[in-house]
């Protein structure tokens, strides 16, 4: 049941991630390079997430008897919190920049 609701919900929010990271990253390109950071994080973010759905999609069609599903399916999904922690980290320090040389 909850291979299913991951490989549903990870496909979703990882295609949605890509989607606003290419945004973020178009509309950081038109004011500076540095904006552009925001949105390849988010990009990178949304590609490990898809990549946590499509092994979870793997396990469910091997009824979950594969390790190396599992191990992937965790490995892509550590690699999405790191991006994500990082993406969280820099959008603080930049806040805190912008707020603090007004």
């Amino acid at each position: 049941m909850f291979l299913t609701r991951i490989r549903f919900w990870g496909r979703f929010v990882g295609v949605m991630t890509v989607i606003l990271g290419l945004l973020t990253a178009y509309q950081g390109l038109t004011t500076s390079l540095i904006g552009v950071i925001p949105g390849v994080i988010s990009i990178m973010g949304g590609y490990f997430l898809y990549r946590t759905a499509m092994d979870a999609s793997r396990l469910v069609k091997n009824q979950g008897n594969e390790m190396s599903n599992i191990r992937q399916l965790l490995e892509h999904y550590g690699y999405f919190l790191q991006v994500t922690g990082t993406l969280f980290t820099l959008a603080i320090i930049l806040y805190l920049y912008f707020w603090i040389s007004k």
